[in-house]
């Protein structure tokens, strides 16, 4: 959904960026359900995995405000790559 309204405010400026909150809001709503299962709690890659969506969600909600966006969106990067070397060092 962000690649669609990346896609429209390149070619229109006068798109509204609220629109980046309806991604936001999915992407935390699912970082919270997969946070409130229990198996979660058993593996550290899907703990980081609901911290990258929650992170996530939380930027697109902070659309407007950029310097708070830009910095969830850091702990977002930090939440995925340790995510990433979880899942890759599983035996």
């Amino acid at each position: 959904m962000n690649g669609w309204n990346k896609e429209r405010l390149a070619f229109n400026p006068w798109y509204p960026i609220y629109y980046f909150a309806l991604s936001g809001i999915a992407a935390l709503v699912s970082g919270f359900y997969f946070v409130s299962q229990g198996a979660t709690w058993k593996n550290f890659g899907f703990i980081m995995l609901s911290g990258h969506l929650i992170s996530t969600g939380v930027a697109g909600i902070t659309v407007y405000i950029s310097e708070l966006n830009r910095a969830f969106l850091m702990i977002s990067i930090l939440f995925s790559i340790l995510a990433a070397v979880s899942f890759f060092l599983r035996k």
